[in-house]
């Protein structure tokens, strides 16, 4: 099992075992954030083992199958058609895969630093960070996706179908940080009453651009 080490040579705190599939490419989008990706048809059955050893957050969209797993023994279900949201701090990872199956997973990884960062972009405040949503080694929240969601994940999709040396990667960074606000709206609108917010603007994009 190997630590994670990307194109531009930043650090992910990732530990996992190699594989044609997982992960096919990880590109750095910013220093502190990254998007995996994961895909191709499995010859066999297999397992799969990776874990995480500081605090990071991932938002996940598996774009085939349903992928089942568990992350220090709580059960995990990715679904398609739906955005998985995921605090970790040192965890231990297991997946099991049939024959034949295919994957196609975006995960994208963000420091806690970047995480608390992005939700004073969105919100305007500077006291919502990362721990008030980890709790315990992991937590995990699902939500449903929308139209304008599935626009620029199929973006992400012609993106990665032309191959990364054809890659444009400011748009890259552009899709990414919308999914970012799409999600970090969402999480924060859970508790409307304590995070109001309002409609995404221009000004709420730039903000994302911005934040370091």
């Amino acid at each position: 099992m190997k630590q994670c080490r990307s194109d531009r040579i930043s650090y992910l705190p990732l530990k996992f075992e190699s594989s044609n599939i997982f992960a096919k490419e990880i590109i750095t989008v910013r220093p502190d954030v990254h998007i995996m990706i994961s895909s191709g048809i499995l010859p066999d059955k297999a397992e799969r083992r990776s874990g995480t050893i500081s605090p990071v957050f991932e938002l996940s969209y598996s774009r085939k199958n349903y992928i089942c797993g568990k992350v220090n023994n709580i059960p995990v279900e990715l679904r398609p058609g739906y955005s998985s949201l995921g605090f970790l701090g040192q965890t231990s990872c297991h997946s099991k895969y049939d024959r034949d199956e295919e994957i196609q997973l975006y995960s994208i990884w963000v420091s806690s630093s970047a995480f608390d960062n992005f939700c004073e972009a969105v919100c305007g405040k500077n006291n919502i960070d990362f721990s008030l949503f980890q709790k315990g080694a992991y937590h995990c929240c699902n939500f449903k996706g929308d139209a304008r969601e599935e626009s620029i994940i199929r973006k992400l999709d012609l993106c990665f179908a032309e191959g990364s040396d054809n890659l444009n990667k400011l748009l890259l960074e552009s899709y990414i940080l919308e999914l970012m606000s799409i999600n970090i709206e969402r999480l924060l609108c859970e508790d409307c009453s304590k995070y109001p917010l309002n409609q995404p603007s221009k000004t709420d994009m730039e903000r994302l651009v911005y934040a370091r």
